[in-house]
């Protein structure tokens, strides 16, 4: 289980960071994408699970501003909500690889 003291100490520590990788945590509703650091160009969730009432990626491209990339890999409960809340604009694209599993690839339209 994903704290929020773990995040909180990853944005206030390392507030230029640019890449982050959470790999088969679970992430509670305490957990809002406002707490990562604000710099983040590239977050990938692998292998993930989700306990939570709201989507964790509403406002994600508004409240990581720097965010280019979003990559959803055998996330375990990615759902149609999740994928509505992602693609908020038509300056959000996507791509689908499929590795060991699914991978969805969200990237922001220069």
């Amino acid at each position: 289980m994903l704290s929020s003291s773990v995040i909180r100490h990853i944005s206030e520590n390392c507030p230029n960071i640019d890449t982050l990788t959470l790999d088969r945590c679970v992430i509670g509703p305490h957990i809002k994408n406002s707490q990562f650091p604000l710099k983040l160009k590239v977050l990938t969730l692998r292998s993930a699970i989700f306990v939570r009432r709201a989507s964790f990626f509403e406002n994600i491209w508004k409240n990581l501003k720097h965010l280019e990339e979003l990559r959803i890999d055998n996330l375990q409960n990615f759902r149609k909500a999740d994928c509505y809340a992602v693609i908020e604009s038509r300056d959000i694209d996507f791509d689908i690889k499929s590795l060991n599993g699914f991978c969805f690839i969200f990237y922001r339209k220069v």
